[in-house]
């Protein structure tokens, strides 16, 4: 169930087929890029077939299942937006442990020990906003980099409950 609302949210943002010059991405669509995945035909990418690569190459690989859905939300948009171990990286500097992009036993003893989560969340946002603020294209999409974040913790606060 968590996978699925998750993949719900980031979908909502990641529509469809675009192919803009000044994304390093390249060709992408439903949030998958030609640059990860350069044997995939991108433009024919079914959605089945995202949800297929998003549940193994970055919910699980983020071991997002493991997480409450408020963190699982932050932790996977930011791997589909930012690559997996970037996000892990994220969580683990959030969570004050070592930062090594590997989400092993102390990362999740530290999940499950933490008193307040919303805390991380908004480390992990923060984060994210300072890495977009530092990219050369931070002006060409400055306005709908800030409007993810802003809704990828909006819907996380929702999500808190499920």
């Amino acid at each position: 169930m968590g996978f699925e609302k998750c993949l719900e949210v980031t979908l909502d943002i990641e529509k469809g087929y675009s192919n803009h010059s000044w994304d390093n991405g390249g060709e992408t669509n439903f949030g998958i890029t030609k640059a990860s995945y350069p044997d995939l035909d991108i433009k024919e990418l079914t959605l089945e077939d995202a949800k297929v690569i998003y549940y193994k190459d970055y919910w699980l690989s983020c071991s997002c299942d493991e997480m409450p859905l408020p963190l699982a939300l932050h932790v996977f948009d930011l791997a589909v937006n930012s690559g997996q171990v970037y996000s892990k990286k994220v969580l683990q500097k959030a969570l004050n442990v070592k930062d090594d992009g590997i989400i092993g036993p102390k990362t999740i003893e530290a999940i499950n020990l933490c008193e307040d989560i919303g805390l991380v969340t908004d480390d992990i946002a923060s984060e994210r906003l300072e890495l977009m603020i530092n990219h050369e294209d931070w002006q060409i999409a400055k306005k709908g980099w800030k409007r993810r974040v802003n809704r990828i913790s909006r819907r996380a606060g929702e999500l808190q409950n499920y």
